[in-house]
């Protein structure tokens, strides 16, 4: 099932960009096997259970009507053959005689399509929603210390981070 989740991906080093990069769903890797045809029953059955657990958990506040649409999801995956449903699941991945799925996504990705807050912070002044800025020990115009999502540790004014703790800082870096 499709989930949308906001991330941060903290990196450091010089080549910061270089080293995201092999987080990025942006990119492709070489062919890889993603789904064996043979587990397709294991699948369809765990996508089964998965969407019943979520419809029979007291904890979740669902809404009527969320729990309707579930009830349909369920319906749906009940009507499928395990076939069917593999084939659902592997729609638009390469397929080879034996019906195993191979793609070229990026296993390792934790992020699509970047947005990149120090450009935001560069254009606008704008910082970002999910992070803070680095609070630097340069100046800007204004008399205030600047901002930025990329610093090295020694332009960083550490005693300035909310809740900061140096040692550990100096230990990571």
């Amino acid at each position: 099932m499709e989930q949308a989740v906001a991330r941060t991906l903290l990196v450091i080093g010089d080549n910061h960009k270089e080293l995201a990069d092999k987080y990025s769903a942006d990119i492709t890797v070489d062919k890889w096997l993603k789904f064996k045809h043979d587990d397709a029953a294991k699948m369809h059955q765990g996508h089964l259970e998965y969407v019943r657990a979520v419809v029979g958990d007291t904890r979740l506040p669902l809404t009527k009507q969320q729990k309707s649409l579930y009830r349909l999801i369920i319906g749906r995956l009940e009507e499928m053959t395990d076939e069917q449903y593999f084939r659902a699941v592997t729609r638009g991945l390469e397929h080879d005689d034996n019906g195993d799925a191979y793609t070229t996504e990026n296993p390792e990705a934790k992020y699509w399509t970047p947005r990149c807050y120090q450009g935001r912070i560069e254009k606008t002044g704008e910082e970002g929603y999910f992070s803070n800025p680095f609070i630097l020990k340069e100046t800007g115009e204004n008399g205030q210390a600047k901002r930025s999502y990329v610093a090295k540790f020694d332009e960083i004014d550490w005693a300035k981070m909310h809740l900061n703790n140096v040692e550990l800082y100096r230990a990571a870096w």
